[in-house]
């Protein structure tokens, strides 16, 4: 993996004057300096770090998808054809926007409140938890939750998850 200081020992620069690059500031750099850096970090292959990049710009790039599933499975609960496509067609899209996706199930909603305070993640994508639970989790964590097919506990929620789900009840009619 290609350094910041091999690009600079190459430019015949400092780390100072990579990293500024790298990170934009370039108005203590000449143009002729940013183009040639940048020519480097093309040719070298020079990749950032997550890590550094997240201490950089204040976002992970991270969005949890939580599932909250009440099956006992036999291998794995991505084998549910459910959740299976839902975890696959959430990654594939995370993907090509640019996130990551940090990917956590289990039975125990108390796990999953746990984990989530855990991570600096940008977002959440609950899958199959409650209502509550899911303004529960928007709420611990003041990051946006989007859930997908909630189910409501009987009690009145504030609405304040937008949830993507089916009418069970119309659609058994």
């Amino acid at each position: 993996m290609v350094t910041i200081k091999q690009i600079a020992e190459k430019a015949g620069v400092s780390t100072a004057t990579v990293s500024n690059v790298i990170h934009g500031k370039v108005n203590k750099v000449s143009p002729v300096m940013v183009e040639k850096v940048n020519k480097l970090i093309d040719e070298m292959g020079y990749i950032q770090p997550m890590g550094l990049s997240v201490l950089h710009k204040g976002n992970s790039r991270l969005v949890a998808c939580v599932v909250n599933y009440h099956l006992d499975f036999k291998d794995s609960f991505l084998a549910d054809p459910f959740y299976g496509k839902v975890v696959g067609a959430v990654e594939e899209e995370l993907r090509k926007a640019g996130y990551y996706m940090l990917l956590h199930a289990d039975r125990d909603v108390d796990s999953i409140f746990k984990m989530a305070m855990t991570w600096n993640v940008d977002g959440i994508i609950a899958v199959s938890m409650s209502d509550i639970s899911c303004e529960k989790l928007a709420s611990m964590t003041k990051k946006p939750v989007v859930s997908i097919d909630y189910y409501t506990l009987g009690k009145e929620s504030l609405g304040l998850v937008p949830n993507i789900g089916l009418n069970d009840v119309q659609g058994g009619e």
